[in-house]
């Protein structure tokens, strides 16, 4: 290398470091609890991470110009667990844009199969009449959620299960 070189190199150095220390006078003026209040908490613990690993690659950076074993070194193991940390955070950034849509088929041929027997149950003629019980389908529907009520004699509506005849359509 020539001294010309070596200049330019310099050069560009000193023009880096006056980048660098324009950006961080900006981030350095304000306090990272103030501009970490303001964002949402998905966000602040990706920035609290990111500082976390900001400054332990610095020290890694540093020990190993030193010359010092960093393999070994605590220093190691916490820019792994902060490497961990992204991770959580990824997977808690996937699981916050909402479910995957993503169609079961055994679980929907089970739901068609089982709607199909259904109906076909219900179509069956009444015993008592001689059309379908499709009205009576209905009924037994309401009737299983509770919105038929069974009339005792002396005219009260208490809940039962029994001959459809006996209920009528709740208004309570």
């Amino acid at each position: 290398m020539d001294q010309s070189e070596i200049d330019d190199l310099t050069k560009q150095l000193g023009d880096g470091i006056d980048d660098l220390s324009s950006v961080l006078s900006s981030v350095v003026k304000i306090s990272v609890t103030a501009s970490a209040s303001k964002m949402p908490l998905l966000d602040r613990a990706k920035m609290y991470v990111l500082i976390v690993y900001a400054i332990e690659s610095v020290l890694f950076s540093y020990m190993r110009l030193n010359d010092v074993e960093v393999e070994n070194h605590s220093i190691f193991q916490e820019l792994t667990r902060a490497r961990q940390y992204f991770e959580k955070l990824k997977q808690a950034e996937e699981r916050s844009k909402g479910p995957n849509l993503r169609l079961d088929r055994d679980a929907a041929s089970r739901f068609i199969r089982n709607a199909l027997a259904a109906n076909a149950e219900l179509a069956r003629p009444s015993s008592t009449s001689g059309d379908f019980t499709n009205s009576n389908a209905a009924a037994s529907g309401r009737q299983k959620s509770g919105l038929i009520k069974r009339k005792r004699d002396d005219g009260k509506a208490l809940h039962a299960i029994g001959d459809l005849g006996q209920y009528q359509l709740s208004t309570e």
